[in-house]
């Protein structure tokens, strides 16, 4: 029996699945990677083992291609014997495209940082709070507020240092 959820996604038929070769479906046939992948999952949940796999390019209806984590597992019959394959799978192509996103994000946002920082430094080895400025960051705290303030408003010939202990030192640029 196949699973509705599993037809409409492909955008076929029930006729079109029974008696196929599992990796020559319409879901798989269109990648000789993707069925010889299959293919040894097969193989490895029909030897007994319980197999949990990503399948990347599986095909569903209207051509579109999707990411689907997979499970296939062997289920026994009466005798101890596998007698078929439990194939069962979920489409998670929209969170795999939200994560690749958000790690895009925090490289480009990485990227910004490195391009825009500007080092907020001391002289006389004076020790203090070493802040990195970047417009985007929110909630930098109380000393990286005034950082904060003070790079907004333009000061590129002095700038006020601000310690942890409340006091403030001013320094002068070279250029």
């Amino acid at each position: 029996k196949i699973n509705q959820v599993a037809l409409e996604f492909g955008g076929i038929t029930e006729e079109m699945v029974i008696g196929r070769i599992f990796w020559e479906t319409d879901w798989l046939n269109h990648s000789d990677r993707l069925q010889s992948e299959v293919q040894t999952t097969i193989l490895k949940a029909a030897a007994g083992n319980h197999i949990l796999t990503t399948l990347n390019n599986v095909r569903s209806k209207h051509n579109t291609y999707h990411t689907v984590e997979s499970s296939f597992k062997g289920i026994h019959d009466e005798t101890g014997r596998i007698a078929i394959i439990l194939a069962e799978g979920r489409d998670i192509t929209a969170e795999k495209k939200l994560i690749e996103e958000n790690e895009l994000q925090n490289e480009q946002l990485k990227r910004s940082l490195i391009e825009k920082e500007q080092l907020i430094y001391l002289t006389n080895n004076i020790p203090a709070m070493v802040a990195y400025y970047d417009k985007n960051l929110i909630n930098l705290g109380a000393i990286n507020k005034g950082i904060h303030h003070m790079l907004e408003h333009g000061l590129t010939k002095q700038r006020s240092i601000l310690f942890g202990n409340g006091r403030s030192h001013t320094c002068t640029d070279a250029s």
